[in-house]
């Protein structure tokens, strides 16, 4: 089994998520159904969400205009 650096101080809650990054549920939904935003499921209406796999989502989903 992998060991990260992990603990519980980071981690969110789908509420602090969407008051994080000002999103509706609905939204936060289709970020993890169409583009894959990794979470893990507590129960079908809870999920909680590491700050690491957030940032590296974020990153890979990252647009730049630069050329």
């Amino acid at each position: 089994m992998e060991r990260t650096n992990v603990s519980l101080q980071n981690v969110l809650t789908e509420n602090d998520l969407c008051e994080l990054l000002g999103l509706k549920k609905n939204q936060i939904g289709d970020l993890r159904r169409r583009k894959g935003l990794p979470y893990i499921e507590v129960s079908k209406t809870a999920r909680l969400y590491f700050e690491e796999d957030l940032i590296n989502f974020f990153m890979k989903n990252r647009v730049s205009d630069e050329e």
